[in-house]
């Protein structure tokens, strides 16, 4: 919500409460446990969620705000250790699995594997969830969870729409809603590039133990337990929700959708282009020691 948009009575109660918890910080003595930094650190993490949960501020004046203040009430020693954080290269990671979703969704990449899917499944509705979640996990491979689930929860409403699935009644939307979030999640794990969670975690990892994990490591051993994952959860979804049949007219708007989305145009080639590249990069990169992630995600983002 923009500050704007927020009566002013709120905004002005949300500025009070941060003045309040910064200056009461200053005046509240450390002790062993936790040291006067410490409680100041406290008290501007009180402030920022005043200010975000009141939207007295937008969101970016917040961070930047919480960011100086920090050198002004001496938690840190100047504004260039406050930022430090900002250039970790697992950051930079992190922005660049965020921006292949973007690039995805500006295509009907999707609408084309959801049409092939359709074919290979036909209206075998046991068939059609395990479709869905092949794909959900496929996708999710390289792109962030949430993005990837509201994608395909996107193409199975439609289908569910179709069928005129009823909302609570139908075993089918039961599946394909429990299916895909758990697929996206699943195929997150297969690469670094599926989570920003994952390179977070390879980060921490080097910093508190020296040992590195290339993009290729990972993999070999992520793959093989999505691989056993996928149809394990699919077996027990569909086999404690059994999923009600469907027609095959019920699916004659996506084939529809899939045909008018069969001219491939060239940024779409770029995108695709893009998405394998940075694939084969970080692959590379286990051979290749300058090709690391967080490079081959800077040489996607240009």
């Amino acid at each position: 919500m923009e500050s704007t948009n927020v009566p002013m009575s709120k905004r002005l109660i949300g500025i009070a409460l941060a003045a309040v918890f910064i200056v009461g910080s200053i005046f509240i003595p450390g002790s062993e446990t936790l040291g006067h930094e410490g409680v100041m650190t406290l008290g501007l993490l009180l402030a920022l969620v005043s200010l975000w949960v009141t939207s007295a501020l937008p969101l970016g004046v917040t961070a930047l705000f919480i960011i100086v203040m920090c050198p002004v009430l001496g938690i840190v020693g100047g504004l260039g250790q406050a930022i430090g954080g900002f250039a970790s290269p697992a950051l930079f990671f992190i922005i660049a699995v965020f921006s292949l979703p973007v690039i995805m969704l500006k295509t009907n990449w999707g609408t084309r594997l959801i049409g092939a899917l359709i074919k290979w499944t036909g209206s075998n509705s046991r068939k059609l969830v395990l479709g869905f979640m092949i794909a959900t996990t496929l996708v999710s491979t390289i792109m962030s969870d949430v993005p990837c689930t509201v994608l395909f929860l996107g193409f199975a409403l439609a289908i569910l729409k179709a069928a005129n699935a009823k909302p609570l009644e139908s075993n089918l939307g039961r599946c394909l809603m429990i299916g895909i979030p758990i697929s996206a999640v699943t195929g997150g794990m297969a690469t670094p590039a599926g989570s920003s969670f994952n390179v977070v975690a390879m980060n921490i990892l080097q910093k508190a133990t020296g040992a590195s994990v290339s993009f290729l490591d990972w993999v070999i051993v992520a793959l093989p337990v999505v691989i056993v994952m996928v149809p394990v959860t699919w077996f027990f979804i569909t086999q404690i929700l059994k999923p009600e049949p469907i027609t095959d007219e019920c699916l004659q708007g996506i084939r529809e959708q899939a045909a008018a989305a069969k001219k491939i145009e060239p940024y779409e080639i770029k995108a695709i282009i893009v998405v394998l590249g940075l694939l084969v990069l970080w692959i590379a990169g286990n051979w290749i020691p300058v090709l690391n992630a967080t490079v081959v995600a800077l040489i996607g983002l240009t």
